[in-house]
């Protein structure tokens, strides 16, 4: 078997699309002007984009930190603060995103925007995008 074609770094890379499902019971949230479902197109925890978003946000060394007797100390608002990012890093496209009654353009600052507001939609996306057989098809 050649395992190249399990290659998630590569695959990762060209991203996977996300059908958005209602937090209130699972349903793809439709939307209202297209009938299409709503999507995000999302790049996988293997990508090369992901992983030096990773490593940089990693660097930065705001989240852990040293404490008095060698107690590591553990900041968890830039933790959250960091995964946002990251997820919004990786979110390459989207469809049918409208909040607070505008259509959003796909960009970091909105997706930040969505994935603070939206707890429910940055699990989702983040359940997607760290998990790798969403990358292997086709």
């Amino acid at each position: 078997m050649d395992l190249s074609q399990f290659d998630t770094a590569l695959k990762g890379e060209v991203g996977a699309t996300m059908t958005v499902l209602s937090p209130a019971d699972d349903s793809p949230l439709i939307d209202e002007t297209t009938g299409e479902p709503v999507t995000i197109t999302l790049l996988g925890a293997d990508s090369p984009t992901y992983q030096s978003t990773m490593h940089r946000v990693a660097k930065s060394g705001r989240e852990i930190r040293l404490g008095g007797r060698g107690s590591v100390q553990i900041d968890s608002q830039q933790v959250a603060a960091n995964k946002i990012a990251l997820l919004a890093a990786c979110t390459k496209s989207w469809c049918g995103i409208v909040f607070e009654g505008q259509a959003l353009a796909c960009n970091e600052a909105n997706a930040k925007r969505l994935y603070i507001a939206l707890p429910w939609l940055r699990e989702q996306v983040d359940a997607f995008v760290q998990d790798r057989s969403n990358f292997l098809g086709d």
